[in-house]
C-alpha cells in the first residue's frame, strides 16, 4: 500500500514512517526540514528513513505553489496514494501568540492546501494529526464528544489545531473519511530536547537545577510514542471500514501524572536527588489534561500498555 505522510521527519512522523515501511508499505514523505535545521535528530531521521527503498523523501513545504503536480508525477510511479498521514505541523505551545503568522501559515494555511492536493490526487482516506491542546481548561477528562461546547484553546497553537480539525470535517463527505487523532503529551526515544522530560533528564543528569513553570501541581496525561503508533495503525485499520465520515478519537492514558511525580520518577530513574526552582507560570500552558479513553476503545479497540514509569525508564537506560 502506498501512503503519503506529511512531518515525515518529525519525532511521530518519522516513528510512523519507520513502523510503515517496516510492514513492506511505500511511504511518500513530505517535510520542509525546517525543524532540522535546530534538533539534529530530524535530520538523522530524516537520513535513516532514505535508507528504505520504499520510502520516496520529498523536501518541500506543502504551501509549494507545484507540490501537486510533482506529487501527482510520484503516485503515477508508484500506484495510487491509499491514505494520507497529515502530522506535519509548526509545533509548541509556549509564546504561540507570539508568532501568530507563522503558526497560521504552517498549521490553518497548510492544512487547506494539504487538502486541496488529496483532492487533485483522489486521496479519499485521511488521518489527521490534533492534539489535547485543543481542550484548554475544559473539565477533566477530556472527551470528545463536547454536545455543541465551544473548545477554547490556552495557545494559539491549540486554536490552529482547532481550526484544522474543522477544515478536515469539512473535507469529509460520502465519499471521504478522515479520523482525527487527538494525542496527549506524546514522549519517548528521540523525542524534541526542547521539551519537559529531555530538559529535566539533562538537568538532573548534570546536577543543575530544574526550573519549573508554577508550583509543579499541573498534571500532564503522557502517552508514550509506540501506544501512539498503535493507535495511528489501528485508525489506517479502521478507515478501510469507516460507516462515519468523520471520527476524532484522544490518545492518551486516561492517567494524570503532575510536574512534581515527574521530576521524582525520572530522579528515581536516575538515583540523583532533584533541586527544583519554580518559576512563574505560562497563560498558554494548560493546568491539566487527561484523555477520556472511552471512545478510542469503542471506534479504534486501542487502549495504552506503557505506563509513565517503563517509558521513562527506557528512555534513560
Amino acid at each position: 500500500m502506498t501512503f503519503l505522510l506529511t512531518g515525515a521527519a518529525g519525532f511521530i512522523g518519522s516513528a510512523i514512517a519507520k513502523s510503515l515501511l517496516e510492514q513492506g508499505h511505500t511511504v511518500i514523505g513530505v517535510d520542509n526540514l525546517s525543524i532540522a535545521k535546530e534538533d539534529i535528530t530530524r535530520a538523522a531521521a530524516w537520513q535513516n528513513l532514505k535508507d528504505y527503498d520504499e520510502f520516496i523523501p520529498v523536501q518541500e513545504d506543502i504551501n509549494a505553489p507545484n507540490l501537486h503536480i510533482f506529487l501527482q508525477g510520484l503516485q503515477d510511479g508508484c500506484g495510487q496514494i491509499k491514505i494520507a498521514l497529515h502530522f506535519a505541523a509548526m509545533p509548541g505551545v509556549r509564546n504561540s501568540h507570539l508568532r501568530k503568522e507563522e503558526y497560521f501559515q504552517n498549521n490553518v494555511e497548510a492544512t487547506g492546501k494539504f487538502l486541496t492536493i488529496l483532492d487533485f490526487l483522489n486521496v479519499q482516506k485521511l488521518v489527521f494529526a490534533s492534539s489535547s491542546s485543543v481542550y484548554g481548561h475544559a473539565p477533566t477528562p477530556f472527551n470528545e464528544n463536547t454536545h455543541g461546547t465551544a473548545l477554547l484553546p490556552c495557545s494559539y497553537y491549540g486554536q490552529t489545531k482547532l481550526l484544522g480539525e474543522k477544515q478536515v470535517r469539512q473535507w469529509t463527505d460520502k465519499r471521504k473519511r478522515a479520523i482525527i487523532l487527538r494525542p496527549f503529551s506524546v514522549y519517548g526515544q528521540n523525542m524534541r530536547p526542547d521539551l519537559a522530560i529531555p530538559i529535566f533528564i539533562r538537568a538532573l543528569q548534570m546536577g543543575d537545577t530544574l526550573k519549573v513553570f508554577g508550583d509543579g501541581s499541573t498534571t500532564r496525561d503522557y502517552t508514550h510514542i509506540d501506544d501512539l503508533l498503535r493507535s495511528i495503525h489501528l485508525a489506517i485499520k479502521h478507515l478501510t471500514s469507516i460507516q462515519n465520515n468523520f471520527e476524532i478519537v484522544n490518545v492518551g492514558t486516561g492517567t494524570q501524572t503532575s510536574i512534581a511525580q515527574l521530576i521524582q520518577l525520572l530522579a528515581e530513574c536516575l538515583r540523583v536527588e532533584p533541586r527544583i526552582s519554580f518559576i512563574e507560570p505560562k497563560k498558554e500552558e494548560m493546568l491539566t489534561t487527561e484523555a477520556s479513553t472511552l471512545r478510542a476503545r469503542n471506534v479504534l479497540g486501542f487502549e495504552a500498555q506503557i505506563m509513565i514509569h517503563d517509558g521513562l525508564l527506557e528512555m534513560i537506560h
